[in-house]
Order: structure tokens, then C-alpha cells, then sequence
């Protein structure tokens, strides 16, 4: 059996310096630290350092994301960033974030003084409320340009449609305003002819009378208003015809000579 801190055959070789334990005790024959490994160190016989972004006991612990490096890259031992912290973040972990004023390496910048309450992200300095009037840009450095405002472009072209869209209203209603009062003058003439007079059957139009006999009404010829001595006329030329045959006028007298008796034809 070896002593403490050897092995092998002849118990020449020294336990690794990494193995734990006063005299750093391993087993005889392979070396396997008895006690485990110092921090930092992992394997049996303890001679592989923790990875890159692993440190502790075991390497069972992470190294803060904000260490500089991919993986970030801290002590072995005390997981410090030993080669330094991202932007935005300071300390010996760099597990502080900069305050809201400030950004960069080490948190060494200030936020633009443009930003709005002067609050920036602490990786890159961009204004995270945006920016005061007057500037844009990611850090709110840059002059903005006239005519750059969305919302005032976006009144002013409302404001010109709705003016272009009135005046065509208005440009329409005069057009057509002149042919609308002509048609219901039209209409209303028109229903003022057609109309029949409620006692003598004639139609009016306000202004002139006229009448229609029962043959002209149903033929649609307009007759002008007569005298009563013309309808007489008419009415008499008609029983005139009435009572004759052939173009031979007959009277009332005649008429009983002729038919009143049987035989009457053949005088």
C-alpha cells in the first residue's frame, strides 16, 4: 500500500496536486483522487480544468452570460469575469446592469441627452422612450428634418381630400340642381292637362278650358270650346241623319204613312 499522495507499482507516482485532502490521498493503482477534486477541477484524477463558461466545485457552476467571451469565459475557481464584463453590465461578476443614465463598457457612457427623461438601454444607449421634439435616431443625436413629422403629413393630406371631396359636392349639386327643377315643372304641367273636370268632363290646364265628346275622347282629338248655339247646330244635323234613308229625309208623318200600315213598301 502506498503512502498518501502516490500510487502506481512502486508507488512512484505522485496523486494529482488538484485531488482534495491533506497529503492529497488517491487510490493506489489508478491515481482516483479518494476525496474528490479542488474547485475548479473535474475527473478522476482531477487534472482537467472546468470548461469555458463552467467554474465551482465539480465545475457544477455557470459563469455570468455578461463575462466577456463565447462561451463567457471566468476564474475557475471564483467565476469572476477575469477578462472583463459585456456593455452594459460592471462589477466583478457582471451581474450589475448599468443604471438607466448610463450604458456602454463598464457603463462608462452617458444616454444622450436628447433621449425623453434621459433613460437609454444599457447594451447601446438607444433613447427606450424615444425621443425629445426636434431629434430622431436610435440615440436621439440627429436634427430631425422639416417635414419628417407622420402625424402633421397625415392631417394635412386628410385635410386636402376632404376640401377636394366638398368642392366636387358642391360642383355636382350645380349641375344638376337646373335639370331636377325643369323635370318637376314638366311633371306638374303634365298632370295638370290629364286631369278631367269633375263636372263637365273636359280637362283643365289651369289657364285654358277644353272639352272632348264621347267620340273624341276615346280617339284623344282635342275639340276647343264652342258656343251653345254650335252644339245645338251639331245636335240637330245629327237627328237629321237620324231619320233619313239613303240620302231621302223622311218626317215623322212620312215615316207612319210609309210603315205604319202592312203593304206600305209597295206604294
Amino acid at each position: 500500500v502506498c503512502v498518501d499522495g502516490k500510487f502506481g507499482e512502486e508507488c512512484t507516482t505522485e496523486c494529482s496536486r488538484n485531488c482534495l485532502g491533506l497529503g492529497r490521498p488517491c487510490h493506489g493503482e489508478t491515481g482516483a483522487c479518494t476525496n474528490g477534486c479542488a474547485i475548479g477541477y473535474q475527473g478522476e484524477t482531477c487534472n482537467t480544468a472546468c470548461p469555458n463558461g463552467t467554474y465551482g466545485h465539480q465545475c457544477g457552476s455557470e459563469c455570468s452570460k455578461a463575462c466577456k467571451g463565447d462561451p463567457p469565459h471566468c476564474n475557475k475557481v471564483t467565476g469572476k469575469c477575469d477578462q472583463g464584463c459585456s456593455p452594459g453590465y460592471t462589477e466583478e461578476f457582471c451581474t450589475a446592469p448599468c443604471t438607466n443614465t448610463t450604458f456602454g463598457q463598464d457603463c462608462s457612457q452617458e444616454c444622450s441627452q436628447h433621449c425623453v427623461d434621459g433613460v437609454c438601454l444599457n447594451t447601446n444607449g438607444s433613447c427606450l422612450l424615444g425621443c425629445m421634439a426636434g431629434f430622431v435616431g436610435d440615440q436621439c443625436f440627429e436634427p430631425k428634418a422639416v417635414g419628417e413629422d407622420g402625424n402633421t403629413t397625415t392631417v394635412i393630406i386628410f385635410v386636402v381630400i376632404l376640401i377636394v371631396v366638398l368642392m366636387g359636392v358642391v360642383a355636382l349639386l350645380f349641375a344638376f340642381m337646373p335639370v331636377k327643377a325643369v323635370r318637376t315643372s314638366i311633371g306638374a304641367v303634365k298632370k295638370a292637362v290629364r286631369k278631367p273636370d269633375a263636372v263637365s268632363g273636359s280637362c283643365t290646364s289651369g289657364t285654358e278650358s277644353s272639352y272632348y265628346t264621347s267620340g273624341e275622347m276615346s280617339s284623344g282629338v282635342k275639340t276647343s270650346g264652342a258656343s251653345s248655339g254650335e252644339k245645338g247646330s251639331r245636335s240637330k244635323a245629327k237627328r237629321d241623319s237620324a231619320t233619313s234613308r239613303g240620302g231621302v229625309k223622311f218626317s215623322p208623318s212620312t215615316q207612319f204613312q210609309n210603315f205604319g200600315t202592312p203593304g206600305g213598301l209597295g206604294r
